[in-house]
């Protein structure tokens, strides 16, 4: 289940961009998903590659030209619900889990 956490973030973190409304609204809905990872899983090594995978994200975003941000930001955040309701549910799965 942390291995499905992990995924739905990097999916997330994958096609963020900085500037504009779409990409603020992105940046702060991958935030709150990856604080959610940062709360559930434990194992230092998960912890590293979740940040590893922003640094990542950001050096990527840093080279898209900005007139291409907001769009890519705007398809990102179609995909936020989905991911939402997925580390949703790895996260109740891992409770019941002990």
């Amino acid at each position: 289940m942390k291995k499905i956490i992990l995924s739905a973030v990097l999916v997330l973190s994958s096609t963020a961009a900085f500037a504009g409304p779409n990409c603020d609204s992105y940046i702060k809905e991958v935030d709150a998903m990856v604080n959610i990872a940062r709360e559930h899983v434990k194992n230092p090594d998960e912890l590293k590659m979740i940040d590893d995978q922003m640094g990542q994200m950001k050096t990527m975003l840093d080279s898209i030209p900005e007139e291409q941000r907001e769009a890519a930001c705007a398809q990102a955040l179609e995909q936020v619900p989905m991911m939402k309701q997925m580390i949703n549910q790895a996260v109740e799965q891992m409770k019941a889990e002990g």
